[in-house]
């Protein structure tokens, strides 16, 4: 979505945390020597100061996580993220955004330094795009499983 910006004129910057960069890391590298240039800031996201195991830095990675009550890691993931706010806001001061493209943990900071946002709900992605596909294609017929 920041290249998409970026092609129309706008700075684009990902702000992101460590285990998260690493799943874009080669398509920044390949946008900047292609002339695109987009800047990643990381915030350290506070997993060990909450008891969260190493590198769950977002809800998906929790679901592989070994640890038993899985609700307790989801309450403690959502307090990482509320510590997460003071270093975003004072990212968003530095930088000064003209717009904000956000998941929905981090829409507060827009509000407060009065930034116009996009709210991005990435989880819904998929549905939209099997619903595309399904208009484009048809539907996907299943053959029923006999058990045999």
């Amino acid at each position: 979505m920041a290249k998409l910006f970026v092609d129309r004129g706008t700075k684009g910057i990902i702000v992101t945390t460590p285990a998260n960069s690493s799943s874009f890391s080669n398509t920044i590298r390949r946008s900047k020597e292609s002339g695109i240039d987009i800047d990643v800031k990381i915030l350290k996201f506070p997993v060990v100061e909450l008891g969260l195991p190493e590198g769950c830095e977002s809800l998906g990675m929790l679901s592989h996580s070994k640890e038993g009550n899985k609700w307790g890691l989801v309450n403690k993931f959502l307090q990482a993220v509320q510590l997460l706010q003071e270093p975003f806001e004072q990212l968003l001061q530095e930088c000064k955004p003209d717009c904000l493209v956000a998941d929905m943990y981090i829409t507060d900071a827009a509000d407060k330094f009065g930034i116009p946002r996009l709210v991005f709900l990435y989880f819904l992605c998929s549905g939209v795009h099997e619903a595309m596909r399904a208009t484009q294609e048809g539907p996907v017929r299943f053959r029923a499983f006999s058990g045999a």
